[in-house]
């Protein structure tokens, strides 16, 4: 089973980010994008990411999604194209942005996320694939 979250601190951020940041030092973001605009992304060549459980691939999935279960992804990280931007997602948005941050550590960047997952693609009434 994997744990979501900071096992391990390295240290504590003596003021907030704005101190970081005017010290220079480096911030990474990946976007937080709605079902419409993960669409559009899509249509526009990203690729989806489906970081789900297998149950949870099957019951539904973008079409075309790369199935990479979160949990797995550190030793997969090679089959996730380098060469577009890559729309995570996952049930409601939590593992997929803990995907994302697993990928800009490899040196990703163009990474989103879709926000509220697979149920708010449902709910915007795109296509699902089983």
């Amino acid at each position: 089973s994997l744990l979501v979250g900071y096992e391990s601190f390295a240290g504590v951020l003596d003021g907030d980010l704005r101190a970081w940041e005017d010290a220079g030092l480096p911030v990474a973001s990946a976007g937080l994008v709605n079902a419409g605009e993960a669409r559009r992304s899509l249509l526009d060549g990203a690729t989806a990411l489906d970081v789900r459980e297998p149950d949870e691939y099957a019951d539904g999935h973008i079409s075309d999604a790369i199935h990479v279960p979160l949990g797995q992804l550190v030793g997969h990280v090679a089959d996730v194209p380098r060469d577009r931007p890559i729309v995570a997602y996952c049930g409601h948005g939590e593992r997929s942005a803990t995907a994302l941050s697993l990928l800009e550590r490899s040196g990703r960047t163009a990474l989103l996320n879709l926000d509220g997952g697979i149920n708010a693609w449902r709910e915007a009434g795109y296509r699902i694939t089983t």
